[in-house]
């Protein structure tokens, strides 16, 4: 089986899943607007059109490629091309977006979306909480894989030991709303904070004057050397970053997945999830399996995200436990086998459907 993905660029989201299929004997390849791709995964070099892609060029690569499934992500330059190209082709397509799977789209959208160059069908990572919304009839949930380690989580000692991943330079991460709540946190017990996460400035919204403060802070902070900060830490080392805290804490707002505490899940790290994270889902779905690998708090609520940390702090056993099932959730719910198969099933789907890139 082949399948061409379009999409802006590389995102580190896409890592697992596209090791997952190659592993399952899928051939992806990779059509991004910007080069670059994580280390460490031995992943196939993706195809760049740096300044967008002609009819012809999508065309051609489709015609070398030969792919059995089109998937399609919102790009300039990219999108509408080889979704016309697709469909000259008659090759059965998807889109890719993180619009929640319980989140059904209007008919009108749907129909503006395609004239727009996105296939009617769409498949999506993001849940959206239990109880949301019906799910919508057009789209696919198929969770992007983690890789998880070999053996379960042991019991440690020590202090509690709290994680922050996400770009440092972002406002809306959010990262001093959760150094305010260690703060308070570490009065009632002994913790560390370490905020893991890249500098470029090449991002949206992004606030030099947010990354000093954070520098200043590593430097001079109350925390002192309770708190770390870890710089543009390459992905390969980011699995040994998750197992060495108990617990990954996501606060920022407006996030449409946040990979990063189901990647610390994986490694045997429980989540702490704002509610404005397409993430959050995954933890609520787990609880209602009866998995209790973490929280949800209020988006933007300082007061519940403290409240949420602080059973994990006082009580180590529960702290544990929390580990070890969110350990197990990710194994159970987000291997790259079950990707892998799930996606086959999805493309066998659209496949047998007699319009799949109409809406």
């Amino acid at each position: 089986m082949k399948v061409v993905f379009v999409v802006p660029r590389f995102h580190t989201n896409l890592a697992f899943a596209m090791r997952a299929l190659i592993d399952d004997a899928i051939t992806p390849t990779l059509v991004v607007r910007a080069p670059g791709a994580p280390t460490g995964l031995d992943l196939p070099a993706p195809v760049v059109f740096a300044d967008g892609a002609s009819l012809a060029d999508a065309r051609a690569l489709l015609a070398e490629k030969r792919p059995d499934l089109v998937v399609i992500r919102k790009t300039p330059g990219l999108g509408a091309p080889f979704h016309r190209a697709g469909l000259i082709a008659r090759v059965p397509m998807l889109a890719y977006d993180l619009r929640p799977w319980r989140r059904p789209r209007h008919w009108s959208a749907m129909i503006s979306g395609w004239l727009r160059g996105r296939p009617g069908r769409r498949i999506t990572p993001v849940p959206g909480a239990p109880g949301s919304g019906p799910p919508d009839p057009r789209a696919f949930y198929l969770p992007f894989p983690v890789s998880s380690a070999p053996e379960e989580p042991s019991r440690r000692d020590g202090p509690f030991r709290i994680l922050f991943v996400g770009k440092l330079a972002q406002i809306r991460k959010r990262p001093f709303m959760l150094i305010e709540a260690t703060e308070r946190l570490a009065r009632l017990g002994d913790l560390r904070l370490t905020m893991v996460g890249s500098t470029s400035l090449e991002i949206n919204a992004a606030d030099p004057d947010q990354l000093a403060r954070l520098r200043a802070y590593a430097a001079n902070g109350p925390l002192g050397d309770r708190f770390r900060l870890i710089e543009d830490a390459p992905f390969d080392a980011m699995p040994g970053i998750y197992a060495e805290h108990d617990v990954c804490v996501l606060p920022a707002t407006n996030e449409l997945l946040g990979i990063a505490p189901l990647e610390a899940m994986g490694r045997g790290a429980a989540a702490v999830i704002s509610s404005d994270a397409g993430s959050a889902g995954y933890v609520t779905i787990g609880r209602a399996a009866g998995f209790d690998c973490g929280a949800v708090f209020p988006d933007g609520d300082a007061a519940a995200l403290e409240a949420a940390l602080l059973p994990y702090l006082r009580d180590p056993e529960a702290r544990w436990r929390a580990r070890r099932d969110a350990w197990l959730w990710v194994r159970q719910a987000f291997s790259p086998q079950g990707f892998a198969a799930g996606f086959r099933a999805v493309a066998a789907k659209v496949a047998h459907s007699s319009a799949p890139s109409r809406p």
